[in-house]
């Protein structure tokens, strides 16, 4: 059975009639979504097109949430400046489960499955972001373009989980540090103070430090400020013993 036009919302308009900022607007979000840099000079025209005329863009001031904790979110998240976590409560504490940063998004499982997360999001710092509303995701399943545009996003976050999992199975802080900062790495810099990787990791921040002094002291990393430094990141690799995902037998999915 054909779906009336009306029921998938307005046919997207001729991407010869976007105008410069809406095409550069589409692109970021594009290359955001496929966690790619680089992905959207072979979209399709119709992609960026689609895009370019449902995002709608939002300004944050740190602690402002984009995602309840009940599992209410409004769609898929693009960061264009600032930060944002991904926390869930865990006692009387807050456990930050990820970080969000410019160039990246969120919330794409949920285009596929349709149900809440449990947990929130919300603002680290100021933020602007790029937002790609629930209502539209009905029309966007039906675009093959779209639909390979989130898988390869999928894609690259299976891969950021594993990082993430090689960091808090490691046997000791220190190469658990050494790992967190690869994981969190744009680059060359860790956008995120002491504090939210210690939540990241599930230690506490005193012996977080300790870590990350020797990480210092060996040359490694430079701290500062809400960020770190990554100054040697051969160094740090072998600071943190990143093991072998393959070989022979070895199929991660």
């Amino acid at each position: 059975m054909t779906v009336p036009t009306s029921h998938l919302g307005a046919p997207p308009r001729p991407s010869t009639s976007l105008s410069v900022p809406e095409l550069a607007r589409a692109r970021f979000a594009a290359d955001s979504i496929a966690g790619r840099p680089g992905y959207s000079a072979d979209a399709e025209a119709g992609l960026l097109t689609l895009l370019a005329q449902d995002l709608i863009q939002q300004r944050f001031s740190a602690g402002d949430e984009l995602c309840r904790l009940d599992g209410w979110c409004a769609g898929i998240w693009i960061i264009q400046s600032g930060a944002v976590e991904l926390t869930m409560a865990n006692g009387h504490d807050r456990l930050v489960l990820q970080t969000v940063c410019r160039g990246e998004a969120f919330g794409l499982v949920r285009l596929l499955d349709g149900q809440p997360r449990p947990y929130a999001v919300r603002a680290s710092t100021a933020v602007t972001a790029l937002l790609l509303p629930v209502t539209k995701f009905p029309q966007l399943r039906q675009q093959r373009s779209f639909m390979e545009l989130v898988v390869a996003g999928l894609s690259r976050r299976l891969v950021r989980a594993w990082d993430h999992l090689a960091a808090v199975l490691a046997d000791d802080l220190h190469t658990k540090a050494a790992r967190i900062l690869l994981a969190e790495e744009r680059e060359g810099v860790v956008p995120l103070s002491q504090a939210a990787l210690a939540h990241l990791l599930g230690v506490s921040r005193p012996a977080l430090n300790v870590a990350l002094g020797s990480l210092r002291d060996a040359g490694f990393v430079e701290l500062r400020y809400r960020r770190i430094l990554i100054l040697d990141h051969d160094g740090l690799e072998s600071a943190a013993r990143i093991p072998s995902i393959t070989g022979p037998g070895t199929d991660l999915l």
